[in-house]
């Protein structure tokens, strides 16, 4: 009997893939909680460790769950995998890291113009990817690794949006202002001078 089992073990193991590296996607920030006011777009970043031997391709970034009330999926924008699944491979034992910024980063999230302030909204951020011996995009004979019994590859990671009230701003005039104030006061004194003599 026991032999039998040891058997079943060993049967069983040829069919799961081999253990993969230190692969891990951490959010940025950290604890995935964004915010900002309704009617602007929020983002994370993320720093993403690749498999120890294996080439990491990125397929995917998509939503777990639903942020209402901040929005739904329609306003979610895939950035990573538009660059990096597109473009460059994760070569084995790669790091990459990209803040959130000028259309960069993980993803971004328009909060809707409508969104009260002090929603928040819950889900995951899922990012897909799969495995290949070699950089699929310049070796024609790459072979994808099978994820066997595992199923797709996926990261998971938990994110929140809350929305803020709007900026009242600092009160303090902009630039422009001054530059026109400090061009049109000296032309309006001058202007009443000669008011005055005449």
């Amino acid at each position: 009997m026991k032999r039998f089992l040891l058997l079943s073990i060993a049967a069983l193991a040829t069919l799961l893939p081999a253990a993969a590296g230190p692969l891990s996607l951490t959010l940025d920030p950290v604890n995935g909680q964004v915010s900002g006011p309704a009617g602007t777009n929020v983002g994370w970043g993320f720093t993403l460790n690749g498999d120890t031997t294996d080439w990491l391709v990125v397929t995917a970034v998509h939503l777990g769950g639903d942020p209402f009330p901040v929005g739904s999926s329609a306003n979610f924008t895939d950035l990573l995998s538009t660059w990096v699944g597109s473009n460059v491979p994760l070569a084995p034992g790669g790091t990459l890291t990209q803040s959130w910024a000028g259309g960069l980063g993980l993803a971004q999230f328009a909060i809707p113009g409508v969104s009260s302030t002090n929603d928040v909204g819950a889900f995951n951020i899922l990012v897909d990817y799969d495995l290949y011996d070699s950089n699929p995009f310049t070796d024609p004979n790459a072979n994808y690794i099978d994820p066997g019994l595992l199923g797709p590859r996926q990261f998971s990671n938990t994110a929140q949006i809350t929305v803020t009230a709007p900026d009242a701003g600092s009160g303090a005039p902009e630039p422009g202002t001054w530059v026109l104030f400090l061009t049109a006061a000296p032309l309006i004194v001058l202007g009443r001078r000669r008011t005055r003599r005449a």
